[in-house]
């Protein structure tokens, strides 16, 4: 039996391009780490095996996640596996290395083009980074290279071909939403391109019954169509112009942590202008599409994790330049690429288990492997033997269900795992708070990427804690009734798919607005207690308040000569002095530093013709400040005859 030369060069090709694969595997096992905002995911999954649903919280339905199609497949193995840790890790790896399996193979092919794709994201942090780290990355990587096999692979330009790339980009937009943004000028292109304007719309709607689906399913379970996390990050009411200035910002960090990253995502972008292949030239754009908005919305906290998908675009595009040219090129390209890459202290082939870094720069973007891996990487928890990382937050989560607490403000998901179900977590970053997500942040002048902090409304932790609505501003009260049928009430109660088309078409918005934006009006009797100074600002108890300040009613005409109170600390405050709600005086009051994040004690003069003429109600309201402003009590002392 006599064996053709072309054959030796093909199994020849499939056992370099294997070897290629072992040394990606073995780098991919010595970054291996899980992410902090990974538990988001985790807690719902957990949730949903052990029967309590798609929920984040047990007693309210929120889509905490924004991955829904890894959240199922994990949800799959961690239903036999009942462990997270491993399972997250070996799963993102086994992905992640058969989406890069399915490029070398199906889309590069020449082995050439293999080890210099492969050799890119090897040395690409951005990449390499997120093919662990517990979100769904790796699910992506895996779809686009299927896309692209089909795209650039399939010889029928026919209306089942633009169903197939339809359908992966449905599967895609289901893991990520925002990744139709890369899919959107290649389907445009194609459509136009096959000129049978109703049959290939009839079939791209078919390719889409994934993502129409899961749209339809989140509005009948949860009552919104998108992920809490969206509508977190959609009402801050930070300026536009400053998110670009953070976009820019993250940009620049892009280049100082994954020198390789940005500078082959711009050859990806222009790709069609040294290549014949016309399929290239609606591919790019989706790559544009999608960086431009990442500059729009400012980027991430986590350096480069937005650069992930559009850097391993642009490899999957690149690796269908002619083989003729390529071959010419390839030995002094994977020379550069290995210049460039290795000069990086931070190149993911040079990691090992010290890997730490903890730097968060001004703009608050910083390194999520180099902060987590110390707790969280896999070499760390093999070197040390560990059955599981995170030590601390498991014993604390211990903590939490010996206790009996049920409800609990913090920031820190892993926690929230760990802790089990029973455990209400209220996150001041709103990303699972479905009320929290629809007010502005504490102060839109300042802020960091990522971690919107809200402040806590008054009576919203005893709400929780007793189930009776108890928030103290009216119009955000019964905002949250309405918000509460929705997420709270049995699905099929009576009137609740009527609030999912109120909150669809923005019927209680104006209460929202008027909670921004409308003083705090309260009575002296709310807030007569004494709080004690250095205490937090935001504690259970003080009245938070906006920049348009707080209205004291004080039940009749006082005549005294001194306004004790605790506010929270700021430069500088007015206070105005009303009778029957006519304006008497303003004063202006100036606190001694000393006291950031806390109530501070202000001892007040009254001005003496205020004191004779008595007063009825006090209106405090900032001049200048951070943003931070609540009273923690009045007392008004030295009443005279």
């Amino acid at each position: 039996m006599r064996v053709s030369i072309e054959s030796i060069r093909k199994a020849g090709t499939i056992i370099v391009i294997l070897v290629f694969l072992c040394f990606l595997v073995f780098f991919m096992v010595r970054n291996a780490w899980l992410s902090d905002d990974a538990f988001l995911t985790f807690r719902t999954t957990d949730n949903f095996v052990n029967g309590y649903g798609l929920k984040w919280n047990v007693n309210e339905r929120v889509q905490a996640y924004t991955h829904p199609l890894w959240l199922f497949l994990l949800s799959l193995v961690y239903s036999f596996t009942h462990e997270i840790y491993y399972t997250a890790i070996i799963l993102s790896c086994a992905i992640s290395l058969l989406a890069v399996a399915v490029y070398a193979y199906g889309i590069a092919g020449d082995w050439r083009k293999a080890l210099a794709g492969i050799s890119l994201l090897c040395l690409s942090k951005a990449f390499m980074d997120y093919t662990t780290g517990g979100l769904g990355n790796p699910l992506s990587y895996l779809l686009f290279a299927i896309f692209f096999v089909i795209y650039y692979r399939y010889k029928n330009r026919d209306p089942l071909f633009l169903f197939f790339l339809s359908f992966i980009a449905s599967l895609c937009a289901v893991n990520r939403l925002d990744t139709i943004l890369f899919f959107i000028p290649v389907l445009v292109y194609e459509y136009i391109s096959l000129k049978q304007w109703g049959k290939g719309a009839g079939f791209i709607a078919l390719g889409f019954i994934p993502l129409l689906c899961w749209t339809g399913f989140s509005f009948f379970y949860y009552g919104f169509p998108l992920p809490n996390p969206f509508y977190a990050t959609l009402h801050t009411g930070i300026n536009q112009i400053a998110l670009l200035n953070q976009g820019f910002v993250y940009y620049l960090d892009s280049v100082k942590h994954d020198p390789l990253a940005i500078p082959v995502i711009l050859i990806g972008i222009f790709s069609f202008f040294f290549t014949n292949d016309k399929r290239t030239i609606p591919a790019s754009p989706g790559i544009f599409m999608y960086t431009v908005y990442v500059f729009i919305t400012g980027g991430g906290f986590m350096s480069g994790s937005f650069f992930a998908l559009p850097f391993f675009c642009s490899v999957l595009i690149l690796s269908f330049a002619p083989v003729k040219s390529f071959k010419v090129i390839w030995a002094p390209a994977l020379c550069l690429v290995l210049f460039i890459g290795l000069r990086s202290p931070l190149a993911p082939v040079l990691s090992d288990e010290t890997y730490k870094n903890e730097v968060i720069n001004d703009n608050g973007i910083a390194d999520g492997r180099g902060l987590n891996y110390q707790e969280t990487g896999l070499l760390q928890v093999l070197k040390n033997k560990k059955d599981m990382p995170l030590d601390s937050w498991i014993e604390k989560g211990k903590e939490l269900k010996e206790k009996g607490v049920s409800v609990i403000v913090q920031e820190n998901t892993a926690l929230a795992f760990f802790a089990g179900p029973d455990v209400h977590f209220i996150d001041a970053h709103a990303l699972s708070e479905p009320l929290l997500a629809r007010i502005h942040i504490r102060n839109p002048a300042n802020w960091k990427i990522d971690y919107f902090t809200r402040d806590i409304p008054p009576g919203y932790i005893k709400t929780i804690e007793t189930g009776k609505n108890m928030i103290r501003d009216k119009n955000l009260a019964l905002f949250y009734d309405k918000l509460s049928i929705v997420i709270k009430e049995d699905i099929f109660t009576p009137g609740r798919f009527r609030e999912i088309w109120n909150f669809a078409t923005g019927k209680y918005n104006h209460l929202l607005s008027r909670y921004r934006n409308e003083m705090v009006n309260v009575s002296i009797k709310d807030i007569a207690g004494p709080a004690d100074p250095g205490t937090p600002w935001d504690k259970e108890g003080a009245y938070l308040f906006p920049p348009r300040g707080i209205h004291i009613s004080l039940g009749r005409k006082w005549n005294v000569k001194l306004l004790e109170m605790t506010l929270a600390y700021n430069q500088a405050y007015e206070i105005i002095y009303y009778k029957s709600w006519v304006k008497l005086k303003k004063q202006t009051i100036r606190l001694q530093p000393g006291f950031p994040g806390k109530l501070a004690f202000v001892r007040v003069d009254i001005p003496l013709e205020i004191t004779k003429r008595g007063f009825t109600g006090l209106l405090i309201k900032p001049v200048q400040g951070n943003g931070k402003y609540s009273i923690g009590h009045i007392l008004l002392k030295e009443e005279i005859e």
